[in-house]
């Protein structure tokens, strides 16, 4: 049987509990009777069974994260798993989307004006639009971006003719 279940044992254990529970005690007097020692050892241990809990629950998810899919390889004139009318289609849909979200924060002067916000906003809204978009054609975010990324690389007409912009507005610190 275990040392731990002998009654020598179990005496032990209860000293080592309340030497540690009367360092933890206010005034440093140990617990006054076996039911304090019980409550204030149940208290800790439902505490640490919350915190673990916790814990697992929020780190659970990042230890399981599995390997985001492989980018299919370049065949003849497909890239990133798409024929290159694909990806002027889906290319054309995420610049249409930018350019209509440009108008809209410069026209209702979103941010207060402030042009890098405005930027930062677009990522946001941008990034809704390519889930969307993915969806639609079944693909990744990452091809998604990928395309994006050929896009304003190779220089293609957005909807208005001209291609993206490949620059953000410059970090300004706000005055108000």
């Amino acid at each position: 049987m275990s040392a731990l279940f002998t009654r020598a044992g179990l005496r032990a254990a209860i000293a080592t509990l309340a030497t540690t529970l009367r360092a933890w005690a206010p005034d440093g007097a140990p617990p006054k009777s076996a039911l304090a020692l019980v409550l204030i050892a149940s208290a800790n241990l439902v505490g640490m069974a919350v915190l673990w809990r916790t814990v697992k629950q929020t780190l659970g998810p990042m230890a399981r994260t599995p390997e985001p899919p492989p980018v299919p390889q370049r065949r003849g004139n497909e890239r990133f798993g798409m024929t290159e009318t694909v990806r002027r289609d889906v290319f054309r849909e995420l610049a249409d989307a930018e350019i209509n979200e440009r108008r809209r924060a410069i026209t209702m002067n979103t941010w207060g004006g402030h042009a890098w916000s405005r930027e930062d906003d677009l990522g946001y809204v941008q990034r809704a639009r390519a889930r969307e978009v993915a969806a639609r054609y079944r693909l990744t975010l990452t091809q998604m971006y990928l395309v994006l990324d050929e896009g304003i690389r190779e220089r293609w007409p957005g909807p208005d003719g001209e291609p993206l912009r490949a620059t953000s507005e410059p970090i300004s610190l706000r005055s108000e």
